[in-house]
């Protein structure tokens, strides 16, 4: 039996007695209570006070229990981090829940950790991006990781669209420096032995192989007779190599070209046998030809691309008659590769 079950057993005892013995009694009353109500309050004082429960904690000075309810504290509209006037000289710790989602970072649990005279409120409940500590943004913002396990990550940033897992900016310093290896793969990323971290005109960077490629031969059956006044592209039969698929045969499309994977600075080598034949060295762009060598034999060139653009060889013979192409790969072939 606790307390105060005993002094409720007790007070209607007392309350049962006859009238000739209240005056005696009266006094025995007050005296239970106070004694009561006293050994109550050193025991409250010694243990800590239980809300729902005759056992509060040793270690709490409040202990309250409940299966369906909870703790309602203090509701108010904080106007700023540093607001001394919604609460006048709040202590140092003081926990509230703050309703003005406008301010700070929106509604929730907010602690000052700062003083009375100089309060500084942090919320407790969440993290809310973008995320600054302090009183102003430009406050410098650490994160730092000294877990030695081959697993461990300091900094994990995920988006599931379109959007950036991680952003760094700086006006004059280094947005980002990594001392040790980096690795860089994922969707639209194919990473390979030997490629090179490429970027394009938006400054969007992917892991692009050595581009070269050497085609030889020619189409034979009536692709190596070329007509009086005819500009015609050379049917290169076979592919000894094409790191980036960028070389399409005859029988593809566009046929027997080159198409740039990257913008970049590319070498040519060209050559054609074959008696009265003039060689051009050709380049589409954006649907308009130009020619970037002609002579006769072989043809060398330095050219600087676009992704897109599109280069080819073409022959026109220098007769009024029909004209051969020699078909054998060490007579006639086209090569090219990246140079940077």
């Amino acid at each position: 039996m606790n307390d105060l079950s005993l002094l409720t057993f007790l007070w209607k005892r007392l309350a049962c007695v006859r009238p000739q013995q209240i005056r005696e009694i009266g006094y025995i009353k007050y005296y239970v209570a106070a004694l009561l109500l006293s050994t109550g309050y050193e025991q409250a004082n010694a243990q800590g006070v239980g809300i729902n429960t005759t056992t509060p904690h040793n270690s709490a000075a409040l202990d309250i229990q409940s299966t369906n309810k909870g703790i309602l504290i203090p509701q108010v509209e904080l106007q700023s981090s540093i607001d001394n006037a919604t609460i006048v000289n709040p202590a140092t710790g003081l926990l509230v829940y703050n309703k003005n989602g406008n301010v700070l970072s929106g509604v929730g649990f907010y602690e000052n950790t700062g003083t009375h005279v100089a309060p500084n409120w942090e919320i407790l409940s969440r993290l809310k991006l973008p995320y600054s500590h302090g009183t102003s943004t430009n406050n410098a913002f650490y994160i730092q990781n000294y877990q030695g396990s081959s697993g461990a990550i300091a900094i994990k940033g995920y988006s599931a669209g379109v959007g950036t897992g991680i952003f760094a900016e700086s006006d004059n310093g280094y947005a980002l420096q990594i001392k040790g290896l980096m690795k860089i793969f994922g969707a639209g990323q194919v990473p390979g032995v030997g490629k090179v971290l490429t970027s394009d005109a938006t400054g969007e960077a992917t892991w692009q192989g050595p581009t070269a490629f050497s085609v030889s031969g020619v189409k034979g059956g009536g692709g190596e007779v070329v007509g009086p006044g005819t500009k015609y592209v050379v049917p290169f039969a076979n592919e000894n190599y094409d790191t980036q698929s960028s070389y399409t045969l005859h029988n593809q499309s566009p046929a027997s070209t080159f198409t740039a994977p990257v913008n970049g600075i590319y070498h040519f080598n060209a050559k054609v046998l074959g008696i009265n034949l003039a060689m051009h060295l050709n380049l589409l762009r954006n649907g308009v030809e130009t020619v970037l060598a002609w002579g006769s034999g072989m043809l060398v060139r330095d050219v600087q691309l676009l992704q897109g653009d599109k280069v080819y060889v073409t022959v026109t013979p220098t007769s009024n008659q029909h004209e051969n192409i020699n078909i054998e790969d060490y007579y006639t072939y086209f090569t090219g590769h990246l140079v940077r």
